[in-house]
């Protein structure tokens, strides 16, 4: 992985007719903000963990992906 990209610079689809960009999800806005509770998750592939999931207090979710070296089957040493 080289890069994190914050989900507001993804585009799903950029062709709009009228020339101005799309936006990158559609989403209504409420018009108070809610208050978020700030929290980490493991997200687990079998027993191991495979991305934390961080949600911020305004909101917004990133999610890192953790990348492990492969290991020996017979010795588990890195190979």
């Amino acid at each position: 992985m080289s890069a994190i990209i914050k989900s507001s610079n993804v585009r799903l689809d950029d062709s709009d007719p009228s020339g101005s960009p799309a936006p990158a999800v559609p989403t209504a806005r409420p018009a108070q903000p809610a208050a978020h509770e700030k929290r980490v998750e493991l997200l687990r592939i079998g027993e191991r963990v495979h991305a934390l999931e961080l949600t911020c207090s305004c909101g917004e979710i990133t999610v890192i992906e953790l990348d492990y070296p492969e290991r020996d089957a017979h010795t588990g040493e890195p190979a």
